[in-house]
């Protein structure tokens, strides 16, 4: 939660405690917009407390925690295809492959580990140069985001679609 959000939630407390104890009157009219604000507010917060407590779902959480987020896909078909797969951990991988009962073993051809997706892109010798190349290019998109931002004086995150 942000400073904005943890500021703004102090804030509604501090007015809901006192409307309670009687200290100020509440509003006796609502627009229809802050209805929907207040009731998108309790939605998310309702899926957000499902999400952090739900036990499926655990390696997309670990790249998604927070409900609502925006997540960007890659401009071209194949590439959004392959990153929503690894997302789910429904991928060609060994690792995946076993636990539906496509693949025999789940243990990569290296030999050294199971063959997920953090396997495969980070740590299987057997793709040390693509591995290089692919962080060659994240650094190298980095490092152009980074000095456009500041050239801009733009503190917000870029939102990068790669290939």
């Amino acid at each position: 939660m942000t400073l904005e959000n943890e500021m703004a939630d102090r804030h509604a407390k501090e007015m809901a405690s006192k409307i309670l104890k009687g200290e100020i009157i509440a509003p006796r009219n609502i627009s229809v917009i802050d209805c929907y604000k207040m009731a998108a507010d309790i939605v998310l917060k309702s899926w957000q407390h499902y999400w952090d407590n739900e036990k499926k779902g655990r390696s997309t959480y670990d790249f998604i925690p927070v409900v609502g987020t925006k997540v960007i896909f890659p401009s071209k078909r194949f590439s959004g295809v392959v990153y929503c797969r690894m997302l789910l951990h429904d991928t060609m991988l060994k690792n995946h492959g076993y636990r539906t009962g496509t693949a025999d073993a789940p243990i990569c051809d290296c030999g050294h580990a199971l063959e997920t997706t953090e396997h495969f892109l980070l740590f299987c010798n057997r793709y040390e140069k693509e591995r290089k190349d692919m962080f060659d290019f994240l650094i190298s998109v980095w490092h152009y985001y980074e000095a456009k931002s500041k050239l801009h004086n733009n503190r917000s995150i870029v939102a990068v679609t790669i290939m």
